[in-house]
């Protein structure tokens, strides 16, 4: 107790020196001492050996550069102080009243620049890797956009493969993520919010939509739940999902994360919105139901016989990833006789040298298959494929040869495995994987009848589950294509406007 209470005083005094703090860089303001500014702002920085000064004369008058090294771009310092320090800027320069007027004249058309006189605004300019200049007698500073950036190239995204359709993925660079939706919807109707979120990381992050396809609610709902979020720093865009998320608890996703521009440009034209954060390549898109995350954009570019075989096909994968392995369980504990008597004798012969209950050999491998599909994701990339696959059916047949589980255990696994991987949104089969083993407990227990129980229940939570006020299946009582592809020449564009529009007013939860 006596430490709870040391601790509860500990982050409640570094709460008040923190707000005091952010209080008092929001409030600091330059002075015309030049000198006196530069030292308040190398006291932010406590003698940071990247932060540099350069000092140098314009029209006879003292002149500082501040700037982080590495951020900012050498060359292009460079090249503003050999035009504001070149013989002739002064006659040609003749009328303005002062330098700061100069060097707005000599890279307005170079650089994006913009002025401020609070030291808060400077540290972070610094800090994004522009850089600042100073003069002598004015108390307001030049911010010039000399950033070096530092990404890598657009290349093909590794967690959505494609067979048809662009190859082109997000990136880190905020910038370049908004460029690569821009390309695709050349409409000036596009509309672009910037915030920024985390009191020491001052992360920027954007808020894309098309103005008359977007649900205002659902926008204004958004708006109102980032600029509520109080964080002190944000490294991910997953950072943000728990704070976007209605109230209530679930293990399905209702934020739709993707790598790749052309989801995110389909998602705007039906009027969801697009949520880019800066040093990430994943791009959040909500509103986002059931539906979605059994659709892919790939549908789109394949016939329409085929991508509704498709889509058929992920629905039944969905509910057999989750049931399958409890239906073995109460078909062959509780429910023999429907069982084919062939088949039936055939599974007694493989249980007689086993030493477990059929529940036992289902968990068993249930936990075998998710610790070699996370080691995996951990191995190098160049061998994780050919160790899972070897691993596995090495395993696999030792365990059978040993009498540990039976053979139509690890048939039942393996292709319950395999209706995972149908999924176009990954992190939906982390949902399933959960799910499946409560499904394992009910048929373990009543049968046919607790897997039943366990779909009712599994059907509410779903109903109950919201997403930005829409209901999780919300898309099945109003017309959409959900489960069918039309043809293009009968389809266009569904926006959340007029479809949900009425539904959303009436069952809206925020």
């Amino acid at each position: 107790m006596r430490y709870m209470k040391l601790s509860y005083k500990f982050y409640a005094k570094m709460d008040s020196e923190s707000s005091r703090f952010i209080h008092n860089k929001n409030t600091s303001t330059l002075t015309a001492d030049l000198t006196k500014n530069i030292q308040i702002i190398q006291n932010e920085f406590q003698k940071n050996p990247y932060f540099m000064t350069k000092y140098t004369k314009v029209l006879d008058k003292e002149m500082a550069l501040l700037y982080f090294q590495g951020l900012s771009d050498i060359e292009k310092m460079q090249d503003y102080i050999l035009h504001l320090t070149a013989p002739d800027q002064p006659i040609f320069f003749e009328s303005s009243s002062s330098p700061f007027e100069l060097l707005k004249q000599i890279i307005i058309s170079a650089a994006e620049i913009k002025h401020t006189s609070y030291i808060h605004d400077i540290v972070n300019a610094i800090l994004s890797g522009k850089t600042v200049f100073l003069f002598e007698n004015h108390e307001q500073a030049l911010i010039v956009s000399t950033g070096n950036t530092i990404e890598r190239s657009i290349s093909d995204p590794p967690s959505q493969n494609v067979i048809r359709g662009p190859r082109d993925g997000f990136t880190e660079s905020l910038q370049t993520n908004a460029i690569l939706i821009f390309q695709r919807i050349k409409n000036p109707k596009l509309r672009i919010q910037q915030k920024t979120i985390g009191t020491l990381t001052n992360t920027n992050i954007e808020i894309i939509y098309i103005q008359d396809l977007v649900d205002k609610t659902i926008l204004n709902i958004l708006i109102q739940r980032i600029e509520n979020i109080k964080l002190e720093g944000i490294l991910e865009s997953a950072y943000l999902e728990s704070y976007l998320l209605d109230p209530g608890y679930s293990p399905f996703p209702t934020i739709y994360h993707t790598e790749r521009p052309d989801i995110v440009a389909a998602a705007l034209l039906n009027g969801r919105i697009a949520i880019l954060v800066d040093k990430t390549p994943f791009v959040l898109i909500v509103p986002s139901l059931f539906q979605h995350f059994l659709q892919s954009n790939e549908d789109e570019y394949q016939s329409v016989y085929f991508s509704s075989f498709i889509r058929l096909l992920r629905y039944i994968s969905f509910w057999t990833s989750m049931t399958l392995p409890s239906l073995f369980i109460a078909v062959t504990c509780f429910h023999q006789e429907i069982i084919p008597t062939p088949l039936l004798m055939n599974l007694s012969a493989q249980r007689s040298a086993v030493p477990f209950p059929p529940i036992i050999e289902m968990l068993l491998m249930e936990i075998t298959f998710e610790v070699f599909r996370e080691a995996a994701l951990r191995l190098p990339r160049l061998v994780a494929n050919s160790i899972s696959i070897v691993g596995a059916l090495v395993i696999g047949e030792a365990v059978v040869q040993a009498g540990v589980v039976s053979s139509a255990t690890i048939i039942i696994v393996a292709f319950t495995a395999m209706t995972n991987f149908i999924f176009p949104f990954y992190t939906l089969s982390f949902s399933t994987r959960l799910v499946r083993f409560v499904f394992l407990l009910c048929a373990s227990m009543l049968g046919l009848y607790g897997v039943v129980l366990g779909i009712i229940v599994l059907l509410l939570h779903l109903c109950g589950i919201r997403s930005f006020g829409l209901e999780y299946f919300a898309p099945s009582s109003v017309p959409y294509q959900k489960l069918f592809r039309r043809p293009y020449s009968k389809s266009k564009p569904v926006s959340l406007v007029g479809k949900w529009k009425s539904y959303f007013q009436n069952r809206s939860r925020v």
